[in-house]
């Protein structure tokens, strides 16, 4: 009965003149509804990805993305706080900018429209890697941005990766401890040092961003002496998730310590940040980890 009364209101609305059925859409469309319809019938058809303009140019993401992608094509922009950021920062001339946590590029793509930066992306998710490639390949001409399949870490090796089920494909996340959520898929990537990688080519200015996912202490820990010279870093600083993957959030805290005015800003807010000293900053992101419950995180901008 309930295939019947399906078939039955589908067979109705064909008979709708075209515009009434694109109003109908339309209304629907003001939701998450036609998302994620949209993602299923992609789907059960074969179809892996979607492509959607804006400012960063024509990009691809994976056709299950419910969040980055579709972001990007309801607004036309994505992440433009952060990306201002380091555009700024190097509006005067060259540099480094590494992006740890890239996704499908759209936090790399507007920095390296400055031909005299030098970008290196690093993007563990391997369908979402493939997205990546492809999206610099079409938008960056200037060939000034080195990709690299592997997420950043301690030690070099392999990790536990868990892709998240929902179709937030920025959530994705390695899992030390090879145990994903309930539902969650778990594959191996490779893992990485980054002083192994990239420290001895980066000049500066030097930007820094990490998203990670809660694995941010052990980015820095493979990291040390890259990161001891970055001239401006943003990172997310996910205390519960940090804690979950068995790292310690104070980590972070006694990093930022070095730098020489930090700010706090909303999660993903494109607000400018409002910088004061770092021993303020870290007062406050000290009490953050008393308090953050799961799902809670602040982005921080700490510069020298």
């Amino acid at each position: 009965m309930k295939e019947a009364a399906k078939r039955a209101l589908a067979a109705a609305a064909l008979r709708l003149p075209r515009g009434a059925r694109r109003a109908i859409y339309e209304s629907l469309a003001k939701d998450a509804w036609a998302e994620k319809e949209i993602t299923r019938f992609a789907k059960s058809i074969g179809i892996t990805g979607f492509i959607a303009g804006g400012e960063s140019g024509l990009v691809q993401g994976d056709s299950r993305d419910l969040f980055i992608l579709p972001s990007y094509a309801r607004h036309g922009r994505y992440a433009a706080g952060t990306n201002n950021l380091f555009i700024e920062l190097f509006k005067d001339g060259g540099g480094d900018y590494l992006d740890i946590g890239a996704n499908i590029g759209l936090t790399t793509i507007p920095i390296a429209r400055n031909p005299a930066v030098r970008c290196h992306s690093f993007e563990p998710d391997p369908v979402i890697f493939a997205h990546l490639l492809e999206n610099i390949r079409r938008n960056c001409p200037h060939l000034n941005v080195e990709t690299h399949h592997t997420a950043i870490g301690a030690e070099n090796g392999t990790v536990p990766f868990a892709i998240n089920p929902v179709g937030n494909r920025g959530d994705n996340r390695v899992v030390p401890t090879g145990d994903g959520d309930p539902g969650w898929q778990v594959i191996n990537v490779p893992v990485h040092r980054l002083d192994d990688m990239v420290s001895t080519r980066v000049g500066l200015p030097l930007g820094v961003k990490i998203d990670t996912q809660g694995y941010e202490p052990f980015v820095l820990e493979g990291g040390a002496n890259t990161f001891a010279r970055a001239t401006l870093i943003v990172l997310e600083f996910a205390p519960f998730l940090m804690s979950k993957n068995g790292a310690v959030p104070s980590r972070i805290i006694d990093f930022l310590s070095n730098f020489d005015q930090a700010a706090i800003k909303d999660a993903d807010s494109d607000d400018d940040p409002h910088f004061e000293s770092t021993i303020s900053v870290c007062k406050k992101l000290l009490n953050f980890v008393t308090i953050a419950q799961e799902g809670e995180y602040v982005d921080v901008v700490a510069k020298r």
